[in-house]
């Protein structure tokens, strides 16, 4: 499983951290989870290679992003 941060406006500050084997899946649950935006326009950048999470969106800070090193920004700290 590799982990992915993923969107569709690569000019902006927001995104998700998916995990997938595959960039394309990765695009596929951000779609699926956004619902407004074309598979063509989201864009993926892997962050962690063999990530040992389940499958799936990590819209919040948890306890399996902390231990790969990876965390959202609050809007105070940006």
């Amino acid at each position: 499983m590799n982990l992915y941060f993923c969107t569709d406006d690569p000019y902006a500050d927001a995104g998700l951290f998916i995990a997938a084997e595959t960039a394309g899946q990765a695009k596929n649950y951000y779609r699926a989870y956004d619902g407004q935006c074309a598979f063509i326009d989201v864009r993926a950048w892997l962050m962690r290679k063999d990530a040992f999470i389940a499958a799936g969106v990590y819209d919040d800070n948890c306890e399996a992003l902390d231990c790969m090193g990876v965390h959202y920004l609050e809007e105070e700290d940006q």
